[in-house]
């Protein structure tokens, strides 16, 4: 059985779509069973035949000779091996486009993690027929038969209890290390009232990982040290005005990062209106804040998550 989505959601815009789902329905969304995966640490890939033939892929780029791959002389003969399996299966399938995704990994290609191996391997996390995605089951089937690897599943529970791990202290099954990345929660069916058409997946990180993806803004101190004495007033209710007053201006406010495009500039003229006298604030301050609202929204948006699940 396949599932037809047409995007992929994550984590950050689960909270959108509760704000225009009926509340009703919030309780048996995180109620839904779903399967949760180590998030493995590696980069994009992707391999499959369409009407022109056999590809392979990596994030936004697509190569018909397979060894045009950036990292094709990296890749183990395990990899290698792998991915003449599945084009031997899927090149007959010529009337399909299908599409196996996976996750490429190992020494050098990303850091943090220890690997007991050489060369590149990947984990297989998804396949798509046409626009259809393959459920949990009929995936793992495929992998199973074509003797793919896939990543180690934790667990089989509620879409709330896996928010609720303790993903701090999970030992990797993959790495040698003694942490993972993250997770990966995926539900194992819709129901007929979810009404997007996104795909529901959502990816939580270790506090580590999160952290470190941030990069510039791990921190909320800039390079130079220089620490904004407005910080304080980003406050969730500084938040909630500053969507107040764009909602009042016909911005489209969907709790979802994206809002990002709109939320700095209204919580810093906010700040300089109610805290700075109208004045407006330096060009180090705003700097400053400029870095230090996206974090603090993330962080807002977590906790309209949490109180959600309660």
């Amino acid at each position: 059985m396949s599932l037809k989505y047409s995007e992929i959601m994550n984590q950050s815009g689960l909270n959108g779509k509760l704000i225009r789902l009926p509340v009703e329905y919030h309780e048996k969304l995180f109620n839904l069973e779903c399967v949760v995966v180590e998030k493995i640490h590696g980069e994009n890939f992707r391999l499959g035949v369409d009407e022109k033939g056999k590809f392979i892929g990596q994030k936004n780029n697509e190569f018909r000779n397979l060894e045009d791959h950036p990292n094709w002389n990296k890749l183990s003969e395990k990899a290698k091996n792998e991915i003449d399996v599945i084009l031997n299966w899927a090149l007959p399938q010529y009337k399909y486009n299908i599409v196996f995704f996976g996750e490429l990994y190992g020494k050098g290609m990303q850091g943090g993690f220890d690997w007991d191996f050489d060369g590149l391997r990947i984990l297989w996390f998804d396949i798509k027929m046409d626009d259809n995605y393959f459920g949990h089951d009929g995936k793992q089937k495929l992998f199973t038969t074509l003797g793919l690897d896939s990543p180690p599943i934790i667990g089989v529970m509620t879409i709330k209890e896996a928010l609720e791990l303790d993903i701090e202290n999970i030992k990797s099954r993959v790495s040698l290390s003694p942490y993972i990345e993250g997770v990966v929660i995926t539900p194992n069916q819709m129901h007929e009232w979810w009404k997007f058409q996104d795909r529901l997946i959502i990816k939580y990180k270790t506090k580590k990982f999160a952290e470190e993806k941030q990069g510039k803004h791990k921190s909320e101190k800039p390079i130079n040290d220089y620490v904004s004495k407005y910080v304080d007033f980003v406050t969730d209710a500084r938040i909630e005005h500053a969507i107040q007053f764009l909602t009042e201006q016909g911005t489209e406010i969907v709790y979802e990062m994206k809002d990002l495009q709109h939320i700095p500039k209204a919580v810093v003229a906010d700040i300089e209106k109610e805290e700075n006298e109208g004045q407006s604030l330096s060009k180090e301050d705003k700097k400053f804040l400029f870095s230090y609202i996206p974090k603090f929204y993330k962080q807002y948006l977590d906790k309209l998550l949490s109180e959600k699940m309660k």
